[in-house]
């Protein structure tokens, strides 16, 4: 379960407790992502998909259960990255009661998943309700 922190966020009473969620990682250069478990909230995870279609481009995490979850950023930092290239991610699957979600990485210039480059940072933030 999440820890009680205390009210940070004005929201709906029926949303009870809210919890923000982040998750870094590095693209490693062999498909997967290392997480950085300094940044990274307690209890979240992410590891890339199989290498293929399809597990290219599909980078599927985990964070503590709760009531709902409500996607607030990802982004994909490639400044420090061998290769240049222009990314989009979005959020798919996110489930609440069993804390799992999957972010999915395509190519900007063709309509095609792609797994980030080497070195590339992902940060991922989202909101975790509880109610109490």
């Amino acid at each position: 379960m999440l820890p009680d922190y205390g009210d940070t966020t004005l929201s709906p009473l029926k949303w009870g407790q809210i919890h923000d969620v982040y998750i870094q990682a590095t693209e490693t250069g062999t498909g997967d992502a290392a997480v950085d478990t300094v940044n990274t909230s307690p209890g979240a995870s992410i590891a890339a998909g199989a290498v293929g279609h399809p597990g290219a481009g599909l980078y599927n995490f985990t964070f503590p259960k709760g009531t709902n979850v409500h996607p607030v950023a990802a982004y994909i930092d490639a400044a420090a990255a061998t290769a240049a290239a222009q990314l989009i991610c979005f959020f798919r699957n996110l489930n609440a009661s069993a804390g799992t979600g999957t972010l999915v990485v395509t190519d900007s210039a063709t309509p095609t998943l792609t797994n980030m480059g080497d070195n590339m940072r992902l940060y991922i933030h989202i909101k975790v309700t509880r109610r109490v």
